[in-house]
């Protein structure tokens, strides 16, 4: 909870196990923290949305703060954000 009062608030969070990514996601949105989860069944139109918001400033209501991967959910140019 700390580091979403910082000005960099993004956090990525990285797992092998899909089910300990879905535990964590929803405990952390229980928390009201701004959570998405990237593995292999997410397609390539959502991973866009999900890498779109979460460059978004913590300020705007539609940003994302915090982004959960499997190694098979994480693309390459994923990784690559500005």
């Amino acid at each position: 909870m700390e580091k979403q009062k910082q000005d960099n608030n993004k956090i990525i969070l990285f797992s092998t196990f899909r089910f300990t990514l879905r535990y964590l996601k929803e405990k952390l949105k229980a928390a009201g923290l701004r959570v998405e989860q990237v593995d292999g069944g997410v397609k390539d139109s959502m991973r866009q949305d999900y890498r779109a918001r979460f460059e978004l400033p913590k300020e705007d209501p539609d940003a994302i703060d915090i982004l959960l991967f499997t190694e098979v959910g994480c693309a390459p140019s994923f990784l690559y954000i500005s």
